[in-house]
């Protein structure tokens, strides 16, 4: 079969769903298909070829570039008639059986009408929803324009396409719904051996950090814990990655009088990155997802990264394999989400009862967590609709 995955996110903004998105279609490829990336980067409209040993790539030229930096309504309509008109060419060079939509935000006339030409073709369509249910979060995250034209769009967008791929928990029962999970390339990342110590213990949080990641709770820990005199070991944090709005994580560090014991990173990529992993002990996932929501599964790119990588690592919430799965794993804590601060003393007892190994760890995520294991769903069903 021949597949082409379709996203509208710029490349070069966020390269942790970069990460994601090709190894979504590197999945898909190694399910036994012919499979092509089409996306934006930069200025660029860029198409891939994943072959089985290389990716090739061909590279056109918006002619329309963003009159305003942040996203906009204005802008977004006149790229996104650009980027489909161009797709419809590729289309009927490359003759798809199967078009694989990444949620397109907001939902225009032009999706829909690229849909509704592709069924004409009979060009089979699936459409993911990358964070489901989805309304919460864009009210949240303040988009209430694209809020509203999502919302008024949404039952065309559902009742044209064949497939809806939904990341998260369907509360209902159509059989046009495939529910999964995010997955992890595991090879992408080395594995992790830090020789423990008896007299400090390093946690790693990564992300382009937002409140509900709740890492302010992680430093008002580190601040309750450096009270107690008796305390059992140094402890450390590296906090990787930029933040957006509404955080000041280093104000809040210097408050509670433990700045000396973060480091601050940034943005980091690539070697800088696994050099810091590699002085860490313990990952953190997201604290205060009951910032936006309090019931929503969630499956966050980090915490399958930090079993890759193979150390364990702590949350709070619905994590979703822990949660849709029930599963009790020995290298991953679940830490109250609604306490103001993260116990450091209990994230010490947990790390040294931990008794897996890094690549125990994997072996994990290996053989649970891989994309090839999360994508073959859409194949499946595809597989079945089309065999009725």
């Amino acid at each position: 079969m021949k597949i082409i995955y379709i996203s509208f996110l710029n490349e070069l903004d966020r390269p942790g769903y970069k990460n994601k998105i090709h190894s979504q279609v590197e999945a898909l490829r190694d399910l036994g298909n012919e499979t092509y990336l089409y996306t934006i980067s930069g200025d660029n409209i860029l198409f891939y070829e994943f072959l089985e040993n290389e990716i090739s790539t061909n590279t056109s030229k918006l002619k329309h570039k963003r009159i305003i930096k942040s996203k906009n309504i204005f802008d977004e309509m006149f790229l996104i008639k650009e980027f489909v008109n161009n797709f419809k060419e590729i289309v009927n060079t490359v003759k798809p059986d199967i078009v694989y939509i990444r949620r397109i935000v907001p939902i225009t006339p032009w999706i829909l009408g690229l849909i509704d030409w592709l069924r004409k073709k009979n060009v089979y369509v699936a459409y993911e929803y990358p964070t489901y249910p989805w309304k919460r979060e864009m009210i949240v995250t303040r988009k209430k324009l694209f809020y509203y034209i999502d919302s008024f769009l949404y039952e065309k967008l559902f009742s044209k396409v064949n497939q809806l791929v939904v990341f998260g928990e369907y509360d209902g029962s159509h059989p046009k719904v495939v529910e999964t999970m995010n997955g992890v390339d595991v090879k992408k990342f080395g594995t992790h051996f830090k020789k423990r110590s008896d007299n400090h213990l390093t946690l790693i949080a990564v992300g382009h950090i937002m409140p509900q990641h709740g890492y302010d709770k992680l430093i008002k820990g580190l601040g309750e814990y450096y009270k107690n005199p008796n305390r059992k070991r140094k402890v450390f944090i590296n906090i990787v990655g930029p933040e957006g709005n509404g955080v000041d994580l280093k104000a809040l560090a210097t408050s509670y009088n433990v700045e000396k014991y973060i480091k601050f990173w940034g943005f980091q990529t690539g070697v800088h990155l696994d050099e810091i992993f590699d002085e860490s002990d313990i990952g953190v996932d997201c604290l205060a997802l009951n910032r936006i929501e309090t019931t929503n599964i969630v499956g966050s790119l980090k915490s399958r990264e930090y079993l890759a990588r193979g150390i364990p690592f702590i949350f709070a919430g619905n994590l979703d394999f822990i949660k849709k799965e029930k599963r009790n794993l020995d290298f991953v804590l679940e830490v109250d989400e609604y306490k103001e601060y993260v116990d450091i003393d209990r994230v010490i007892e947990f790390f040294d009862e931990c008794v897996n190994s890094p690549n125990e760890i994997r072996d994990y995520a290996e053989k649970y967590l891989s994309w090839k294991k999360m994508m073959k769903p859409v194949i499946e069903k595809y597989l079945m609709d089309t065999q009725e």
